[in-house]
């Protein structure tokens, strides 16, 4: 298992070196000003090309950490 931030791009390529597989988990982009879905996207990008970069052949991408009680 590897972990990157993926609001450092650079460090995406060496924690995706040698994998077949990838399951991700991105953060939420909410702040106090609300949803980010710019922010959101910069980070699926980058995820997605250095995934396609390292030759990962599986890509399994959450956008739910967590959910209510009542959902």
């Amino acid at each position: 298992m590897a972990v990157a931030d993926l609001d450092e791009p650079a460090g995406l390529a060496p924690a995706l070196e040698g994998a077949t597989a990838l399951f991700a988990v991105p953060p939420v982009t909410y702040g106090p000003a609300g949803a980010d879905p710019e922010l959101e996207s910069t980070r699926g990008l980058a995820l997605a090309d250095a995934a396609a970069a390292a030759g990962v052949s599986q890509v399994v991408f959450t956008g739910v950490a967590s959910t209510t009680g009542d959902a």
